[in-house]
């Protein structure tokens, strides 16, 4: 099984990024430093500095914001293939 790493950096304010899940994917949030605020489940979720996060297979999630200073975060994914599905929403 391959692991990926993504630095991922915004600024203050929202992310755009389509709610969506991974069918075989496990995914971890690790905030390095700033606020990372999440929609997970359709619950809100915030992460801050050194918090980490589970996203398991086929569990929708987005990410929302990057708080009020922006955020920098690493997103760790146990992947072989890209699985994303975006959902529809309306």
């Amino acid at each position: 099984m391959a692991v990926k790493l993504n630095l991922a950096k915004a600024k203050p304010g929202p992310v755009d990024d389509p709610l969506h899940f991974h069918q075989t994917r496990i995914t971890y949030f690790c905030v390095l430093s700033g606020e990372l605020c999440l929609e997970v489940g359709g619950e809100s979720v915030s992460l801050t500095k050194h918090r980490v996060l589970e996203i398991l297979p086929n569990e929708q999630y987005r990410v929302v914001s990057a708080g009020h200073d922006g955020c920098e975060w690493l997103v760790i994914g146990s992947h072989s293939e890209d699985d994303r599905v975006e959902v529809q929403t309306s």
